[in-house]
């Protein structure tokens, strides 16, 4: 490309040759001399400067190249996925008062938090809370207290839920919601607590419009229609026994919506 440049200067060093010989009429011959090698210094300068860019240009990694790579669906570290479901094996054995098994499920549940000590101290929150309701099962237990642990290990597994949802699990954490909320209407069913059972089905409305969607676009219509039907008559529900009697409808029906994904 310089060596064109050049060339394209060749007519203008003959014309100046040339006027120099007619003696140089308008201007003389020094002054036009210079203007000549000045423009010849002047493309060189150009056609360096374009051949620095174009090289900063070629060398420059591209926008992808230094850009963050996209976040990828790491899978959720076993240890910290049993949290959860070791939150489910104890809510079910205090139900059925099987007290050696829930102590035996707190020990595998203790064994789980230590295990998952690294993605805990990334989540200050749900560790603080953790320990907190590991403290309050290890007192309950002993105490055989059904109500309590029952309660608690419920609370465990929403903790473990929230830990999951990071990592963007296969079925998504609002299902694992309504499987808590399921729970949540048989433990204050017994408790015979109108006011947390009308939240629960709050949460329950709440928690199936957001989830509802991907159901149905799984393929998911006639799971969808059921438990729509099911939302509806815990919303329309005006006594602890009728809570009491959909907690289970709620909790099986769940079990059809994990499937969908």
């Amino acid at each position: 490309m310089l060596l064109e440049r050049i060339n394209m200067l060749r007519p203008i060093g003959v014309l100046a040759g040339n006027t120099a010989k007619r003696g140089c009429h308008r201007l003389s011959c020094t002054t036009l001399l210079t203007q000549v090698f000045s423009a010849v210094a002047l493309v060189i300068l150009v056609g360096c400067g374009k051949g620095s860019n174009s090289t900063a240009t070629t060398d420059s990694p591209s926008p992808s190249a230094v850009a963050p790579a996209a976040a990828q669906n790491l899978p959720i570290p076993q240890a910290l996925a049993n949290i959860g479901e070791y939150g489910e094996n104890l809510y079910d054995a205090a139900q059925a008062k099987r007290w050696t098994d829930a102590r035996a499920k707190l020990d595998q549940l203790k064994a789980a938090i230590q295990q998952s000590i690294t993605e805990l101290n990334k989540a200050d929150k749900q560790r603080t809370e953790l320990q907190r309701l590991v403290d309050s099962l290890d007192e309950s237990i002993t105490k055989k207290a059904q109500f309590e642990t029952t309660r608690d290990a419920n609370q465990v597994t929403l903790v473990g839920s929230e830990l999951a949802a990071s990592y963007h699990p296969k079925i998504p954490v609002e299902v694992n919601r309504l499987d808590y909320d399921g729970r949540e209407l048989e433990i204050w069913s017994l408790a015979h607590n109108m006011a947390k059972l009308r939240d629960t089905a709050a949460d329950i409305r709440r928690t199936w419009d957001q989830v509802k969607p991907q159901v149905e676009s799984h393929k998911g219509t006639t799971e969808s229609q059921t438990f729509s039907q099911l939302v509806t008559d815990v919303e329309q529900a005006t006594t602890v026994a009728q809570y009491q009697k959909l907690a289970p409808k709620i909790l099986d029906q769940v079990d059809k919506l994990e499937k969908v994904f």
